[in-house]
């Protein structure tokens, strides 16, 4: 318990100066994010599981997660969210209610920066090759998220028929 007292005021204090060195309205927008693209990755988690079992995972998957990840975010959503905490393997956040009011924000002030979710641009343009890549990355995604539900047939794009895939 002292040592999540410990942690707990460590991650405070590292918002606080998070919302400093940005500004608060910017930071709490990005804890809103977080939050809600964690919860949103848990849900595609399961929909690229669904999808593999039946054959239908698509050839980029980064793709796949940027177009559901771009999609607006909306204020009925974001409010079911800010009581959630995230939890990781050795600590446990304290919730998005709390981090906001810890640095003087609240979920009201900043709905417009939070529902902005398209960037002008994206760092992905700076890679050469970047879609040959990411579909041996989601090929190499496909056979891990296969051999963990044991499916012995991970077919790769090529092997299937394009209107099989998910878009």
């Amino acid at each position: 318990e002292a040592v999540q007292r410990v942690n707990r005021k460590r991650e405070y204090a590292a918002d606080r100066v998070a919302a400093r060195v940005t500004n608060s309205k910017t930071f709490a927008a990005a804890l809103v994010k977080f939050h809600y693209f964690t919860a949103q990755w848990e849900d595609l988690q399961k929909t690229a599981t669904r999808t593999l079992t039946q054959g239908k995972l698509p050839a980029n998957i980064s793709t796949w997660l940027s177009d559901a990840m771009s999609q607006p975010i909306d204020f009925l959503t974001i409010s079911r969210i800010t009581g959630v905490s995230i939890s990781h393997p050795t600590d446990s956040h304290p919730s998005l209610s709390k981090r906001l009011h810890n640095i003087q924000e609240n979920i009201d002030t900043i709905v417009a920066e939070t529902c902005e979710v398209t960037p002008a641009d994206t760092a992905i343009r700076l890679i050469p090759g970047v879609e040959r890549l990411e579909e041996e990355l989601s090929a190499a995604y496909r056979l891990i998220l296969a051999s963990s539900l044991k499916i012995d047939d991970a077919r790769q794009r090529h092997d299937q028929n394009p209107a099989d895939t998910v878009q």
